[in-house]
């Protein structure tokens, strides 16, 4: 394509050319500028439209997963309540307070273990010996002596001594007897042995 310039013709019609190029170039680059701006309104009014559908599945997608935490944080709620109690504000409360005094205490103790140390007056098993902080109970009755046994199961069970005792005596004499005679040339058996 040629430039209308380079077009053969008079002189006179190149000046009207001239005049009307530019005119006309005028009314193009208006015209051109003015389709350029309608497709970039179009395509920012279609950027817009994908935008809100993107924000708005953003939204969606949020209130979905705060649902989703939502459900997770009860079903862990019901899981822990389940097994253990969680304490209320005022347990908690109460249990630090708790805590809190513990801990004094036991400041407290340290702090004079170590000016009992610091003087020298400190045995701590002697402090902490269980037995010697244990009162002492009622006297034991002692036993009754032997000599003084005068009660009758006492006297029975001797009774029942004696009298084996003498039996086995008795037998070891007569065995002893037999066994001297069967021995003794002449003598006659006892009684007793021939059986």
């Amino acid at each position: 394509m040629q430039p209308i310039s380079v077009i053969p013709g008079s002189g006179g019609e190149k000046e009207s050319h001239k005049y009307q190029r530019s005119s006309s170039s005028g009314s193009d680059d208006y015209a051109y500028t003015q389709a350029l701006l309608l497709q970039q309104q179009a395509r920012m009014e279609r950027l817009a439209k994908q935008l809100k559908l993107e924000k708005d599945e953003l939204e969606r997608l949020k209130a979905e997963v705060n649902g989703m935490e939502h459900d997770l944080m009860q079903r862990r709620l019901r899981r822990v309540s389940c097994t253990t109690a969680i304490p209320m504000p005022e347990e908690m409360t109460r249990l630090r307070s708790m805590n809190r005094q513990l801990q004094i205490n036991v400041d407290c103790t340290l702090k004079e273990v170590d000016l009992l140390q610091s003087r020298g007056n400190f045995d701590p098993k002697a402090m902490n010996n269980f037995y010697d902080n244990i009162e002492p109970g009622p006297i034991v009755p002692p036993k009754p002596s032997k000599k003084d046994s005068s009660d009758p199961c006492t006297i029975e069970r001797k009774a029942r001594r004696i009298s084996m005792t003498s039996k086995v005596q008795a037998d070891v004499h007569d065995t002893l007897a037999a066994a001297a005679d069967d021995h003794l040339p002449g003598s006659k058996p006892s009684p007793r042995t021939q059986s």
